[in-house]
């Protein structure tokens, strides 16, 4: 009989051990950024939020403008916007509730994806017991996200004169669609469908920049039109040598007082200086790439007080094209996570031992020896 107890016994603790380790796992919140590392958020700046708050109500009130919707995610900054879907039969949960919320934060290089500007998304995930008994039926993510926003560049354009401004302002229209976008999935089946199988999908923020530049460019005309700017476009291709280096030629309208500015676009982070030659009919503009393995982008600006050319600048490496730099998952350690129920569970188990062998039956002296 005892041999039989205390097997039941082991068998009940390493239960206890399994059961109760699956069951932490599923409901211990997991974080996903969409960035390469973390960093610790701090609170903006009072300049940094100046910038913001004039950058966004331009924004707000250019709504006719925009070539896409981008009212959820602002008002996340204010309250938090919520999406809920139904899960179909077979899935690993019957409901999904997502709530999303935004902060502005002060510029951390450390954190940022991008060289002026970065959304970046955190979302904590657990599982919901429903009160009828039915189990782990509902899905929560609560998405805290954050914007981040280089305050040095911003000031000077918000200084330079009205078309500066709008570029600026259209680098904030372009982080706020990596938050828009994702918001949009969100209400799609195929979106839909993996969240109730338990996967967080981030492809739809766009990090790899395959929609997001074309929208910030037609926020751009559309504003700039609708301020009375005749906007013209160009593109131009370069190739960089091996140590990153690059040069490239831009005809010029013949015009007196021409005034050019050279702008590194806000979607690449791969320009470590750069630098322009202007003559009478073409431009000359020179610079380096801080990875010679990555693509390099930047727009130049000519002669914004009568119309506007803006010519797109492709610099590849001496290799060919090669793809963005991309964000990506950071992997969740849960092993720390598991830590507390296994010291609990070691607590139990003990216990349990300590009560059986306080029951024991005494065994009988030996009197009379």
């Amino acid at each position: 009989m005892g041999k039989i107890l205390r097997a039941l016994i082991v068998t009940l603790c390493l239960s206890l051990i399994f059961t109760g380790a699956a069951v932490f796992y599923y409901l211990a919140p997991a974080e996903t950024f969409a960035q390469a590392g973390g960093f610790t958020p701090e609170d903006p700046t009072a300049l940094e939020t100046s910038l913001f708050n004039a950058k966004k109500a331009r924004i707000e009130a250019n709504k006719d403008q925009w070539p896409h919707d981008v009212t959820d995610v602002l008002n996340s900054f204010s309250q938090p916007v919520t999406k809920s879907f139904n899960c179909p039969a077979g899935s690993k949960v019957n409901k999904v509730t997502v709530t999303i919320t935004t902060k502005l934060v002060k510029w951390n290089v450390a954190g940022a994806t991008e060289a002026r500007g970065c959304y970046i998304w955190k979302a904590t995930i657990l599982l919901k017991p429903v009160a009828n008994g039915g189990g782990l039926t509902e899905k929560l993510v609560e998405c805290t996200n954050y914007l981040m926003l280089e305050p040095t560049v911003a000031q000077q354009e918000e200084q330079g004169g009205e078309f500066t401004r709008i570029l600026d302002e259209a680098l904030l229209y372009h982080e706020l669609l990596h938050g828009q976008l994702l918001i949009d999935a969100m209400d799609t089946p195929a979106w839909q469908q993996k969240m109730c199988n338990c996967e967080f999908d981030l492809g739809p923020t766009d990090s790899e920049h395959k929609v997001v530049p074309a929208l910030e460019r037609q926020y751009i005309n559309s504003v700039a039109a609708a301020k009375g700017y005749q906007v013209i476009e160009q593109t131009v291709t370069a190739t960089a040598d091996e140590a990153g280096n690059f040069q490239t030629t831009i005809d010029l309208p013949r015009k007196r007082d021409l005034k050019c500015i050279v702008i590194v676009c806000p979607y690449t982070g791969n320009i470590a200086s750069i630098s322009s030659d202007v003559q009478i009919e073409d431009m000359t503009v020179s610079g380096n790439l801080t990875d010679p393995s990555q693509v390099g982008k930047f727009d130049v600006i000519i002669d914004p007080p009568l119309e506007v050319i803006i010519v797109h600048v492709e610099v590849s490496s001496s290799g060919g094209p090669v793809a963005f730099i991309g964000g990506q998952v950071a992997p969740v350690n849960r092993f720390h996570l598991l830590l507390p129920w296994v010291i609990a569970t070691l607590i139990i188990i003990t216990s349990v031992l300590l009560w059986v062998w306080s029951r024991r039956p005494a065994k009988e002296s030996n009197k009379g020896r």
